[in-house]
């Protein structure tokens, strides 16, 4: 098969293609997500889930916003890598959460949800932003998207994930400006692990069961 050449993209020098490989989408949409609800200086941002393979991108990008960032994690592995990015980290598998992101706030609260996760997740990052937050819901990998009460709503800019579909017809701009920063070393995709082509089914089992960090690549 031949890719259209409006899909494909030249890989800067200095990028190797794993890399490219492992920012140009999820990074081109992390962006796009910035670009729907911006991230201001000195802002606090909590991004569920952190680590994940456009999570961690979207930390980085809005730590060089100027943010302090707070990524929900599973597991002290996770954890562990949020803290190299330079995020304060929680895992959301514990029942007090929560409460240590209002202590992470001072008691404030954030003012920026990135939600990935959905569900009940997503219900009680975005009952941790600040009145006047934004709350971007962009997946739902608990299986159903976050249900933002009505009160949550009168006192908060909410976009889901109808947002989505509008990403993509300016997705080239973005992926060359990701591509580029990824070449400059002030984006670095978490790569996990890897898999050869043929143990694509090994890699979607352990997906699915939450064995993975950051991207999971498949290698020919």
């Amino acid at each position: 098969m031949v890719a259209a050449l409006e899909t494909a993209f030249p890989v800067p020098a200095g990028l190797d293609l794993r890399s490219a490989m492992a920012v140009m989408d999820d990074g081109s949409t992390a962006l796009a997500l910035l670009e729907k609800t911006p991230v201001r200086t000195g802002e606090r941002v909590l991004v569920a889930p952190g680590v994940g393979g456009l999570g961690n991108l979207l930390v980085q990008l809005a730590l060089a916003a100027g943010a302090t960032v707070i990524a929900a994690v599973h597991g002290a592995t996770k954890r562990s890598v949020a803290l190299g990015l330079g995020a304060e980290a929680v895992d959301y598998s514990m029942p007090t959460w929560p409460d240590q992101v209002r202590m992470l706030t001072g008691g404030h609260g954030v003012d920026v949800v990135f939600d990935g996760i959905g569900g009940q997740i997503g219900a009680v990052a975005a009952s941790l932003l600040a009145d006047g937050g934004r709350f971007s819901g962009y997946g739902m990998t608990s299986g159903e998207q976050a249900v933002i009460s009505n009160k949550d709503r009168q006192r908060l800019t909410v976009v889901d994930m109808s947002q989505l579909p509008g990403f993509w017809p300016d997705s080239s701009r973005r992926v060359t400006h990701v591509v580029s920063e990824a070449a400059a070393g002030r984006l670095a995709p978490v790569i996990g692990q890897s898999y050869p082509l043929a143990a694509a089914a090994t890699a979607h089992a352990d997906i699915e069961a939450r064995r993975f960090t950051g991207k999971t690549l498949l290698l020919t």
